[in-house]
């Protein structure tokens, strides 16, 4: 755990280096790319371990942990934004549809984490649970739409008048196309295990 806390805090010092930003905006930009990354990640643990066998058999079982980190992540970026853009004003959030897409995300990743209890598992039945936890892929679906609609520039200029490509969101949104397409092959192959039988 105090791995991953110190992973953190170097990552947002290299990325406040990266972009010369007021320390508010590099938090809120910092929690969603993170947050959005391991929403990624936790959807490319399955289909990468459905189409490469036992080489990602270890990752499965942190995949919930991952998950649950999203969450926290995406519900940090949430907090702040809502303190430091809106000043604690919920209207903001209602007349902008990229913004109400991407609450109801929130709103799905807080019920996928909540029920990601074992004693949850045990409560729902497995089958039950498990079709609750698709509902991440609404989630995603709806983060990636705010990603991609409300983010705010896949280009950045800075006060000298210097412009350049902001790798972070570009990176991410070929992270989240590369997720889509793993997800569609890992679907594909396993319907073809399943017909094999």
């Amino acid at each position: 755990m105090w791995a991953g806390i110190v992973l953190v805090l170097i990552l947002l010092l290299i990325y406040s280096f990266l972009f010369p930003l007021p320390p508010q905006t590099i938090l809120i930009r910092f929690f969603a790319l993170a947050g959005f990354f391991l929403l990624c990640v936790t959807l490319l643990i399955g289909p990468s371990f459905v189409c490469v066998g036992n080489v990602c058999a270890p990752l499965i079982k942190h995949r919930r942990g991952v998950g649950v980190l999203s969450f926290v992540f995406v519900a940090i970026h949430f907090l702040l934004v809502l303190v430091y853009s809106y000043n604690l004003s919920l209207v903001p959030i209602f007349s902008n549809i990229w913004i109400l897409i991407a609450l109801v995300a929130l709103i799905i990743l807080f019920v996928l984490a909540l029920t990601s209890i074992n004693k949850i598992i045990q409560v729902f039945g497995f089958s039950k649970w498990k079709l609750l936890q698709r509902l991440v892929y609404v989630a995603f679906v709806f983060s990636f739409i705010h990603f991609v609609f409300d983010t705010n520039g896949l280009f950045i200029t800075l006060a000298k008048g210097v412009v350049f490509v902001n790798l972070a969101e570009v990176g991410l949104i070929v992270l989240g196309v590369l997720t889509i397409l793993l997800q569609i092959i890992g679907f594909l192959k396993k319907s073809s295990q399943i017909d094999k039988k």
